[in-house]
């Protein structure tokens, strides 16, 4: 029953513009909820430009790249989390050695 309310959700939503952050961030957790990551991609590539500063649209995007087990994406992703502002980001660490190791061992890092 929760996932026929969470697509009832989701499909009220997309009746809608997206207004802001934090209209993005709600439709982006039921769509995650859902596991549709692929419509949750698109919707950062569109609505990108609402997220606070570009490295927190390139860490929702690398959360969700992970999440498909898109390993090469997530960690590029994280990579560009880590070289475009925040070299001292513990999860985004994490998370470019996490997509690394899964995506292709360690050889990959």
């Amino acid at each position: 029953q929760r996932v026929k309310l969470l697509q009832l959700a989701v499909a009220m939503m997309g009746r809608e513009e997206v207004r802001g952050e934090g209209d993005l961030q709600l439709r982006l957790s039921a769509l995650r909820r859902l596991g549709d990551v692929g419509s949750a991609l698109c919707m950062i590539e569109q609505h990108g430009g609402l997220f606070c500063t570009p490295i927190e649209r390139i860490r929702a995007r690398a959360q969700l790249l992970e999440s498909d087990r898109r390993w090469p994406d997530a960690q590029a992703a994280h990579r560009d989390v880590l070289i475009g502002q925040a070299a001292d980001d513990w999860a985004a660490w994490l998370g470019f050695v996490r997509a690394a190791i899964q995506g292709g061992g360690a050889a990959a890092l």
